[in-house]
């Protein structure tokens, strides 16, 4: 039996075992008081206006310091920079081709501003959190091309000679603000193309299940009425799986196999993860070269002049680390017999269960991971491995940033055998995406979000016959 679950809690992770992820404890919230009351739809009289969106990935003419700069930036997800060893491009605009859907979650609060030297209403609403407005929760469709539909929205960023094409997403409704209110805004990107790689998993009988095809699947936002902007958070869905079911015992204890029992799987949880490839951003008003990311209802343009129409725009940012797999499977070889090879499965020990989203920075402290210490399935790939027929593989995964065992997991025809993958201890550096060995120290692996980390498994039997465990 599976059970699907859309938010996981879990014990926080020893800091001995885990550095950066790391449970998000906090105190008991504020007892903030209540808003007043604001009608769905405004009175006659209440001043409404409408802001247009556009929100911006790829490019390699967009620079999040600098955006009238030709100056490429690594710093700028999806990663636009070369490689400075290699001379190679890496990541890219390519980077965001599956990216097809733009999230706007919209939080607004009594703009303090209204009630200056207004005594007990202006500390009241200094202390006001941003709430949840779902009145301007908006999913827009991801486009591409070297002009924006509307120059007037980000002006100076029209196509020139030589410049990578831009992903983007608009919407000239965008966000309707209400006078005497101020508003933050963020932005998710997300795919929902993508297949789960778990879907045509092998098992030894039939089951009935299901794992999520595209992003949005994958995870869960906390949204609710009266929601704060501070405890915005996303939760990652993980597929449970009850052990008992006879149909997943080859795969998660490997009870059918002929080299073990039941602690064949002794470091295994019981649960599937995949993460998506989060792109995330906080919006902003552009006014005379500043961004505002607390948006008023009027904001002085360029020329000075009050308006209630400036354009909230947003630069987003890959939040999680990717992983290239590059993986040569071989049959199972003992003395003179031959077994094939029919799967593998690449699995980590501390997945983080969810991160906050009000904020970049959130990135680099996800929260708990699931079932820390155990080996959880990230990624899936059926092969057919035969003898003098290796199989090879480009697996390309992803994962909140996190220090982290991985290790593999290899279907033979006569059984299940784990390794871990280990690498020589190393430290790295870096300011952006770009293609590195990961930071790595006795086992352990430290993802970082926005880079991508490149690791080569030339032969699988090498690995399972130096670092195979139960």
């Amino acid at each position: 039996m599976i059970k699907r679950f859309s938010k996981y809690i879990v014990p926080a992770a020893s800091a001995a075992v885990l550095s950066m992820a790391v449970a998000a404890c906090s105190a008991d919230d504020p007892d903030y008081p209540a808003l007043p009351n604001e009608p769905s739809t405004p009175a006659p009289e209440t001043e409404v206006s409408n802001a247009p969106l556009c929100i911006l990935l790829g490019g390699s003419d967009w620079n999040v310091e600098d955006p009238g700069s030709d100056e490429a930036t690594r710093a700028m997800p999806p990663g636009t920079g070369n490689n400075q060893q290699t001379e190679k491009p890496v990541d890219g605009s390519a980077e965001t081709d599956l990216i097809d859907k733009v999230r706007i979650v919209t939080f607004r609060r009594v703009d303090p501003e209204e009630y200056r030297g207004d005594g007990d209403k202006e500390s009241y609403y200094e202390l006001q959190p941003f709430i949840y407005d779902s009145s301007n929760d908006l999913l827009l469709q991801v486009e591409k091309g070297p002009d924006l539909p509307d120059s007037d929205l980000f002006p100076g960023n029209d196509s020139e000679p030589n410049h990578t094409a831009h992903s983007y997403a608009v919407s000239k409704e965008g966000i309707r603000k209400v006078k005497g209110f101020e508003y933050r805004i963020v932005a998710i990107a997300y795919s929902d193309v993508s297949e789960s790689t778990f879907k045509n998993i092998n098992l030894s009988g039939s089951a009935s299940f299901a794992f999520p095809n595209g992003d949005s699947d994958k995870f869960d936002l906390n949204l609710h009425d009266g929601l704060t902007f501070e405890d915005f958070q996303a939760s990652l869905t993980h597929t449970h799986i009850e052990r008992a079911n006879s149909s997943w015992r080859d795969f998660f204890a490997g009870e059918t196999s002929g080299i073990g029992s039941t602690d064949n799987g002794a470091e295994l949880g019981s649960n599937i993860v995949e993460t998506p490839q989060f792109f995330f951003g906080e919006c902003y008003t552009s006014a005379g070269g500043s961004t505002n990311k607390i948006i008023k209802y009027s904001e002085a343009d360029s020329e000075g002049e009050l308006t209630s129409t400036l354009p909230i725009g947003g630069i987003l940012y890959r939040g999680v680390a990717k992983l290239e797999i590059n993986i040569t499977v071989y049959e199972h070889q003992v003395l003179l017999s031959h077994y094939d090879s029919h799967w593998v499965t690449i699995m980590a020990d501390q997945v983080p269960a969810g991160v906050g989203l009000t904020g970049y920075d959130r990135f680099l402290r996800p929260s708990a991971p699931n079932e820390a210490g155990k080996f959880v399935p990230i990624y899936y790939e059926a092969v057919t491995a035969t003898r003098n027929n290796p199989v090879t593989r480009k697996i390309e995964t992803y994962i909140l940033p996190c220090a982290s065992r991985l290790a593999i997991r290899v279907k033979h025809s006569n059984g299940i055998r784990n390794a871990w993958l280990r690498a020589s201890d190393q430290e790295t550096s870096g300011n952006g995406t770009g293609i590195i060995s990961p930071d790595s120290h006795d086992g352990v692996f430290y993802f970082r979000r926005n880079h991508k980390y490149v690791i080569n498994v030339k032969n699988t039997e090498d690995v399972i016959s130096k670092y195979s465990f139960k």
